[in-house]
């Protein structure tokens, strides 16, 4: 009789439970397996459109680039398709480390046609590695089990195998996101300049006391350049520039290495048959009216700085 008693107790308690958790799992995948993935999908903001471009194919430029925050901010999509008459994509982003240029360079040519001109973006103070994106919460909508970038990024680790999860990891952001942006949809082919000024830029000095030096992780830079090579042999890319934008002059000039890595770049470069365009040192690099911040273009600078860009292209 006790046993009786005692399995129908455990015979409620988990219909209770059963009847409690079923709605809320259910609520769950209807929220974020359904419809915080359709609503962002949708929302056409521009900042996550070019991986739509990227991973579902439709960008097809003859032109196209890849970089960090300084190409994204620094690399005019449009002025660079009116100079040459060829279309042209920004595919730059926030925090985009030399370590996904490939991943990135081969997941798009598994959905658009070979670029007639690739351009790579180096950062001089970036030639040590965080193998990471920023915003991987962008990428979720489109990323598939192809993409080099959802096999290898640590971030997509447990995400890959259920993205209902990753949705709800990164709810917050997606929201503010859909909010903040809303009402700058406006497309300029994967650039998106900033318009701030420096309010207090540093004094202008040529020959600054050297008080640190960027990292340079010799054997991954070798790796990562030979890696983008074989894609370009691979898929017949006619054209690849590595490209050193400027960064302020006396950002420059207080890192003692600087020149040492500038070599290397060059000598890699000359081994991979890859032409190298060095304008760290540019008269640009003396203006701090050009940007906003020691390292990174405002609207103006990345203007004349694509210009002055074009101009190198044109000479090769």
């Amino acid at each position: 009789m006790e046993n009786k008693n005692l399995d129908r107790k455990i015979l409620k308690l988990l219909t209770k439970l059963f009847v409690f958790f079923i709605p809320i799992t259910f609520g769950f995948f209807i929220l974020f397996g359904f419809w915080l993935p359709m609503k962002y999908k949708n929302s056409g903001l521009s900042n996550i459109e070019k991986w739509r471009l990227l991973y579902e194919g439709g960008a097809n430029s003859d032109i196209i680039i890849f970089g960090s925050s300084r190409a994204l901010r620094g690399y005019n999509s449009t002025i660079i398709s009116q100079k040459l008459n060829k279309t042209c994509y920004n595919f730059a982003d926030l925090g985009i480390p030399l370590s996904n240029y490939p991943r990135f360079l081969h997941d798009y040519l598994l959905k658009n046609k070979p670029p007639e001109t690739l351009i790579v973006s180096l950062d001089i103070f970036a030639f040590n590695y965080r193998d990471r994106i920023s915003t991987p919460y962008r990428m979720l909508p489109f990323i598939h089990e192809r993409s080099r970038i959802y096999n290898e990024i640590y971030q997509f680790r447990y995400i890959k195998y259920l993205k209902t999860y990753g949705y709800f990891y990164y709810k917050n952001i997606i929201l503010q996101e859909m909010k903040t942006m809303q009402g700058q949809k406006q497309n300029l082919f994967g650039f998106e300049p900033l318009e701030w000024e420096w309010k207090n830029p540093t004094p202008l000095v040529k020959e600054a006391k050297a008080i640190k030096e960027y990292g340079l992780d010799s054997t991954k830079t070798h790796q990562y350049f030979s890696e983008i090579n074989k894609l370009v042999q691979k898929y017949k890319i006619k054209k690849t520039y590595f490209i050193l934008p400027p960064v302020y002059y006396s950002e420059l000039h207080i890192t003692g290495n600087w020149k040492k890595i500038v070599s290397f770049t060059q000598k890699e470069c000359t081994k991979l048959n890859i032409e190298l365009i060095d304008m760290l040192e540019d008269s640009i690099s003396q203006n701090p009216n050009y940007y906003y911040d020691p390292i990174h273009f405002n609207s103006k600078g990345a203007d004349i700085f694509t210009k002055k860009m074009i101009k190198e292209l044109n000479k090769n």
